[in-house]
């Protein structure tokens, strides 16, 4: 897949911040017909580490992930087992630096995943808004790594 512009992004960003109850609702029908197994890794991934409100956040992120990926397309070739399987084999490492909770690590180990990655602006978009609702108490420092990760994790599913 080619590189999700940040324009893009910030097309998709700013079409949220118009959407009703009603518009998200649509999203998320279209999301599950479209990715039906992007919507249950979301549902399912982190539901015995993260919160309730932490849960939400990586549901909406990963839905925003999805229109930003699908932008300007008629259809998104569907993420496969496979494709979430080879994902999470490949950011295990990643894991393994989140999950020791090693302080400064982490910003390295996620530079470091940056460095030569297909969706640089998408990758820096989950970083920022996790770091955002980190900020704003939403998210706590010891799950902040983990949800990067499994944001990491849907972004590279669909990257093909």
């Amino acid at each position: 897949m080619l590189t999700i512009p940040e324009s893009t992004i910030d097309a998709v960003w700013h079409e949220t911040q118009k959407w009703s109850e009603d518009t998200m609702g649509q999203v998320i029908a279209d999301m599950s017909d479209d990715q039906p197994l992007l919507m249950a890794y979301l549902v399912e991934v982190g539901e015995e580490l993260l919160n309730d409100e932490e849960q939400e956040l990586l549901f909406f992120f990963g839905v925003l992930l999805w229109k930003m990926m699908s932008w300007g397309k008629d259809h998104m070739e569907e993420m496969t087992e496979l494709d979430l399987d080879r994902s999470e084999e490949a950011n295990s490492q990643l894991l393994e630096v989140f999950d020791g909770d090693t302080g400064n690590e982490v910003p390295v180990a996620v530079k470091k995943a940056m460095d030569d990655y297909n969706q640089p602006f998408l990758l820096n978009f989950v970083v920022e808004a996790v770091s955002e609702s980190l900020e704003t108490g939403a998210v706590q420092m010891q799950n902040f790594g983990a949800m990067v990760l499994y944001l990491k994790v849907a972004i590279d599913g669909m990257d093909k």
